[in-house]
């Protein structure tokens, strides 16, 4: 945190389509509360690990340049949203990286939502198959300016090849969604 040590950042942990961005949303309704200006920061926790397999980040990719880009990354947020008390975070692949975050952040606090399965598998296979809502260009945006300017040729071209395969129908889904776990089972 850049030595600013006057904030706690929050994660929130959770499955995708559990609930996170409500949970997100109602706390930063609160002063005392800030987060990003979009619902994940996947690009700033894979920081030069963009090429790693899995969303599992060990611990030995904490390396002082990855934590201090993470660190400053909150202190920005923190100073921008005038330096409350809390900076939320809920990107839902940090359920697979605690270990991770442990490492990087100053004692975090952290909240585990739960939602039952049977409730998030009908929303998780819309989202999978890409039925949901369609995101508009404000949305990606505001996610792509924290994606770090050496990442943006890799993040760009993942995002224009799963997209096209899809309407030029090679896939009927994305070819994967959510959590990206070494040992997946298909």
């Amino acid at each position: 945190m850049n030595n600013e040590k006057s904030f706690r950042a929050v994660v929130i942990l959770g499955a995708g389509r559990s609930g996170t961005n409500v949970l997100r949303d109602c706390l930063t309704q609160f002063p005392e509360f800030a987060t990003w200006p979009c619902d994940e920061i996947q690009p700033i926790w894979r920081y030069r690990n963009g090429s790693h397999p899995t969303d599992e980040l060990p611990v030995a990719m904490a390396t002082p340049k990855v934590t201090n880009f993470i660190r400053n990354a909150f202190a920005s947020i923190w100073r921008k949203s005038g330096k409350p008390d809390f900076v939320v975070e809920k990107t839902c692949a940090n359920t697979l990286r605690v270990p991770f975050i442990e490492s990087v952040l100053d004692a975090p606090f952290y909240i585990h939502l739960v939602r039952h399965g049977s409730d998030v598998v009908p929303s998780a296979t819309k989202r999978w198959r890409g039925i949901l809502e369609v995101p508009n260009f404000a949305y990606f945006a505001a996610k792509a300016r924290y994606i770090p300017v050496l990442d943006i040729p890799n993040y760009l071209a993942s995002f224009i090849a799963k997209r096209v395969n899809k309407v030029l129908g090679k896939q009927a889904h994305l070819s994967s969604w959510g959590h990206g776990l070494l040992d997946w089972i298909y």
